[in-house]
């Protein structure tokens, strides 16, 4: 599961060419990406403030609405999930910011 904003009123995007990179949050330990939704819900507002920019949150393996394997998670496990998650879903650069856990796996 993941969490998408996009600006409310996109007036001023840029040009593709110059398209700003989208934003993935990244929780911290025992969380969920529902610890975003008032961020989320805050940057969707102020459209002008970042014209263009797309805000994603997802939750980690383990945690939240995600899949819950038998298996012991790493960090290692996490940042593979971060970064497939980009690749398929975001799929364009992007800047990360994290919480807790998620600050680590952000670096």
């Amino acid at each position: 599961r993941y969490l998408v904003a996009t600006p409310a009123t996109p007036a001023a995007s840029p040009p593709t060419s110059v398209r700003p990179p989208a934003c993935v949050a990244v929780h911290g330990f025992a969380a969920s990406c529902a610890q975003f939704d008032g961020l989320a819900e805050a940057l969707a507002a102020e459209a002008g403030a970042w014209p263009g920019t797309e805000f994603y949150a997802l939750d980690m393996l383990g945690f939240g609405h995600a899949e819950k394997p038998p298996l012991s998670f790493t960090q290692y496990i996490w940042e593979q999930c971060v970064k497939d998650f980009i690749l398929a879903v975001v799929r364009q650069p992007v800047v990360l910011m994290g919480n807790s856990i998620g600050g680590d796996i952000s670096q």
